[in-house]
């Protein structure tokens, strides 16, 4: 697929393993300009923070998130940068399967597909499935304002979150991509989610 750009986008991933599976979230981040070494550095920090302090705090411990990588979508061969990461997570009780994970919705506040996202967890616990193919209530609770504390930071240093749509009915916008800067994470159900690329030896 031939590379479409993003002007001032930088695409972050959260690259993590669990049981030698290579997985990982994607965050699209808005700097406001073309994208520079040193915005790709401070980004890193952000995300490794909110890493450290937050989502390992809510992952089991078979996954480890390994880096952070951070891409400038601003034109073809921008500006890249890839950090090493050892955060493993610390909820210390059996974990579920590869696959096994949980939806947050990110809202924009605006309606129709195109303006909305999801952030698929890295990984569950055993003990967050209150009961058959459901998440506890706890759990629920505390992804979804770990996620919308990723949101709030991200804001505060003035690169929001932004959904990017780069396609409408299957075809490339002719004016090219549209952001949707991300307001709320919330959840729509309590029923867990699958990522079967998540599985060892299927994906990455």
């Amino acid at each position: 697929m031939p590379f479409i750009p993003a002007p001032n986008i930088v695409m972050a991933e959260i690259l993590a393993q669990k049981d030698g599976q290579l997985i990982e979230n994607r965050v699209m981040v808005n700097v406001g300009h073309e994208p520079i070494a040193a915005d790709l550095t401070a980004l890193a920090n952000e995300f490794t923070s909110w890493c450290n302090l937050t989502y390992r705090t809510l992952l089991p411990a078979d996954v480890t998130i390994t880096g952070i990588k951070l891409t400038s979508l601003h034109e073809v061969n921008a500006v890249q940068l890839q950090t090493a990461l050892a955060l493993v997570g610390t909820v210390a009780l059996p974990a579920a399967p590869n696959e096994t994970t949980y939806c947050i919705s990110l809202r924009t506040g605006v309606s129709g597909r195109s303006a909305r996202g999801r952030f698929y967890w890295l990984g569950l616990a055993l003990a967050n499935i209150g009961t058959t193919n459901r998440v506890g209530a706890l759990f629920r609770t505390n992804a979804t304002a770990g996620v919308q504390s990723l949101i709030n930071q991200l804001n505060a240093v003035a690169t929001p979150w932004m959904i990017v749509s780069f396609f409408s009915g299957g075809i490339a916008r002719p004016g090219g991509p549209v952001y949707f800067p991300v307001v709320t994470a919330t959840t729509t159900d309590d029923i867990v989610d699958s990522q079967r690329r998540r599985r060892p030896g299927i994906g990455s």
